[in-house]
C-alpha cells in the first residue's frame, strides 16, 4: 500500500462510513493512543451541490477542524496550504463528496496525555465531535 501522505483526500480503511442519504460531515480516528502517537483525523463529506457551490469551488479548503484539550484549543484549515485537484472530489452533478484525514498536530513529536475532543466544519455542516484518549 502507498504511503499516505498528509492532509490527504483519499478514502482509505480509517475512513468513517456515512449511511445512505448521508447528508453532512463524519469524522473518526483511533479512541486512544500512545503519547507519541499520531492524532490522525479521518472524514467524509456529503453536501447537496446546491449547498456546496455557496461554500467553496473546493470544498477540503473550507473545512475548519477544532481540537480541544482542558481549556485549550486550536483551530485551523488542515488543507490552507494543500495542493487540490478537480478529481478530490465526487461530483456526480446532484451532490459532492469529498474523504479527508489530517494530523491534528504535525509538529509535535509528543502530545500532553489527556483526553481531547475533535470536530470539524464545513459551511453550516458541524461533524460529529469524537473524543481521543492519549496516554
Amino acid at each position: 500500500m502507498d504511503e499516505i501522505r498528509y492532509p490527504s483526500t483519499r478514502k482509505t480503511p480509517a475512513t468513517p462510513t456515512a449511511p445512505e442519504n448521508f447528508t453532512g460531515v463524519r469524522l473518526a480516528s483511533p479512541a486512544s493512543l500512545g503519547y507519541r502517537g499520531r492524532m490522525i483525523l479521518s472524514g467524509v463529506y456529503t453536501l447537496p451541490e446546491e449547498e456546496a457551490a455557496r461554500i467553496d469551488e473546493q470544498l477540503h479548503r473550507a473545512l475548519v477542524a477544532v481540537v480541544t484539550i482542558g481549556g485549550s484549543e486550536a483551530v485551523w484549515n488542515p488543507f490552507r496550504e494543500a495542493v487540490l485537484f478537480g478529481d478530490d472530489e465526487e461530483r456526480p452533478g446532484w451532490m459532492r463528496r469529498g474523504y479527508f484525514h489530517f494530523d491534528a498536530f504535525p509538529d509535535r513529536v509528543e502530545l500532553f496525555p489527556g483526553e481531547y475532543y475533535a470536530m470539524v466544519s464545513l459551511g453550516r455542516f458541524l461533524s460529529n465531535s469524537i473524543r481521543i484518549r492519549v496516554r
